[in-house]
């Protein structure tokens, strides 16, 4: 039972964060479903703050997005006890689009040599998780700006 209690209080933050940016996650959906959407919303919000289109075709604005949606997906299966493994590689889908496919091994390993560099990856991570857990105008700003920054040198 403490379990449900904890999943529906991490739920709850989810969508109160995404709330205040007038997004939500569909109700009754299986641990997997929430983390796949819950990541992919996250990121659209992100990106749509950030005046960058993801559905431009852009290779530069596709590849931020890709890796904004392993981050984002690494925290929020982290919080939600689901698999990044099997998540991660269908929000990025999910984000790009399905002809996006082919790119997710390119993803997979770009992402994989920034998370061992670390400090990207973990600064988005930090920022996703403050912005989760207190949604204020000043933490997710902070998303956008580092958004920006990532598009700026993508």
């Amino acid at each position: 039972m403490q379990s449900q209690n904890n999943d529906s209080e991490v739920r709850a933050k989810v969508d109160r964060a995404l709330g205040s940016r007038a997004a939500q996650v569909p109700t009754g959906l299986d641990d997997s479903q929430y983390s796949i959407r819950a990541s992919a919303a996250i990121v659209r919000v992100v990106a749509e703050a950030a005046n960058m289109s993801i559905e431009n075709g852009d290779e530069g604005d596709d590849f931020v997005a890709g890796i904004w949606a392993f981050v984002v997906s690494s925290h929020i299966t982290y919080i939600v006890g689901t698999s990044f493994e099997v998540i991660a590689p269908i929000v990025a889908m999910d984000v790009l689009g399905l002809e996006a496919a082919s790119d997710v091994p390119t993803l997979i390993n770009s992402y994989n040599r920034m998370a061992q560099e670390g400090r990207v990856t973990e600064a988005i991570g930090q920022n996703v998780a403050k912005w989760i857990f207190t949604p204020t105008d000043e933490s997710f700003d902070k998303l956008v700006m580092l958004y920006k920054l990532c598009r700026e040198h993508a």
